[in-house]
């Protein structure tokens, strides 16, 4: 089972994540201060990553059409991309390396896959209007 952890401590922001889980295992971790993968997340262009997302759906689709394990791990690359592009992004990565390596990917989850792009929009624009009210203090 994969981990993934963020948390705040003093005045930084830490990511601590282990696509195997084990404990005591050797995982990964990265810190940035206060704040930065959140306004760095903002500031991300859908252009960048989004084609990334419908790339690794249309695999997924194409392994459930044909059955053929190369799609599942062109997908895995593809994610893999993706999850150096931004911190946020490697926790689908570790989600769906969790899932490929249990053998617990079902027809369903392509749908999941192929909605990540809009639900990601949301989450910029809720962050933006959050920040934006709290930075409007009078």
């Amino acid at each position: 089972m994969w981990t993934f952890k963020m948390f705040f401590q003093d005045d930084g922001e830490f990511f601590e994540y282990n696509p195997f889980g084990a404990q005591g295992a050797a995982g990964t971790e990265k810190a940035f201060p206060y704040l930065k993968s959140l306004l760095s997340f903002l500031e991300l262009d859908s252009a960048d990553w989004e084609p990334l997302i419908q790339q690794a759906a249309s695999d997924l689709t194409q392994y459930f059409s044909t059955g053929d394990f190369t799609h599942t791990d062109h997908m895995m690359q593809t994610l893999g991309e993706l999850s150096v592009r931004h911190i946020y992004f490697q926790l689908p990565y570790l989600c769906w390396f969790g899932r490929k390596t249990a053998g617990k990917i079902e027809s369903r989850m392509a749908e999941e896959l192929r909605l990540l792009p809009a639900q990601l929009k949301v989450y910029q624009e809720q962050a933006k209007t959050f920040l934006e009210r709290i930075l409007d203090i009078d």
